[in-house]
């Protein structure tokens, strides 16, 4: 394996990181397009070079898996809040119970988007094979059709 190849797959998943916080710290709509398009590129360009692909893949798998979390940590967490907005309206004092299990509703859909990348960048980095067992055979059956 060339260190070329480590180097590109590795900024596949650096890229798509960068990206999801830029999309946390500036929530904007158009935010959630480029880690789609980045994996699309190199899976494009590189479509010749299996450990590229493979990895342009899974990098794509896991930010839609980080969307999906995303998506339901959100919903989860404006019903909590207008649990606890309502609940604090008619009670007249607050729960902190409620409060912190928003905190940490926020802090664990966090930690589940961002973590992937991280592992996948430093898997790739020091050569070793991130594959993730789910993901794996969807991404192999997917490159035997995208060789046909």
């Amino acid at each position: 394996m060339e260190i070329k190849e480590h180097i590109i797959a590795s900024s596949i998943y650096l890229l798509i990181l960068l990206s999801l916080i830029i999309q946390i710290i500036v929530f904007h709509i158009l935010t959630p397009i480029f880690p789609l398009i980045v994996p699309i590129i190199f899976l494009i360009s590189f479509r010749k070079n299996r450990f590229i692909v493979f990895h342009s893949l899974q990098a794509l798998f896991l930010f839609l898996l980080a969307l999906v979390v995303f998506i339901s940590g959100t919903i989860v967490y404006w019903l909590l809040n207008c649990y606890y907005i309502e609940h604090s309206l008619t009670s007249h004092n607050s729960s902190k119970l409620i409060e912190s299990i928003i905190g940490s509703i926020g802090l664990f859909s966090l930690f589940v988007i961002i973590l992937p990348f991280i592992v996948g960048f430093n898997a790739v980095i020091i050569d070793y094979e991130f594959k993730i067992p789910i993901i794996r055979k969807i991404i192999e059956r997917a490159m035997i059709l995208l060789n046909k």
